[in-house]
């Protein structure tokens, strides 16, 4: 929320409505948004309408970051890295094994380089 906002209370408001138990589960029924609550991915009424979002819960909880995060202005370097790695395999100019070795050691040298 903006904090120059002429309508601060209504935005609040807005949020609060729209984060609330209630609605995200109306969303995740009628729209199948995911919610940001998880017990919402076990409720019967949201399983019954997607049955997916059952399996969605697991997915969320044991989510890493994007390397962006963890990479910060190296973020294009290590990118470059594993869009290589993976070329080098699908166009058959290495095995996977080989293609993860070589990626390793270029992700070891950039974090040497700091990240």
């Amino acid at each position: 929320m903006n904090r120059y906002s002429k309508n601060a209370d209504a935005a609040a408001a807005l949020v609060m409505y729209m984060t609330s138990p209630e609605v995200q589960k109306k969303r995740a029924i009628v729209g199948s948004y995911n919610p940001t609550l998880p017990e919402l991915y076990k409720d019967a009424d949201v399983q019954k309408a997607n049955p997916f979002m059952g399996q969605l819960l697991d997915v969320f909880t044991g989510a890493v970051a994007r390397p962006a995060t963890a990479t910060g202005l190296k973020y294009p370097e290590v990118s470059r890295a594993f869009w290589d790695a993976t070329h080098e395999v699908l166009s058959k100019k290495a095995s996977g094994a080989d293609a993860v070795r070589r990626l390793e050691g270029k992700l070891k040298q950039t974090r040497r380089n700091a990240w």
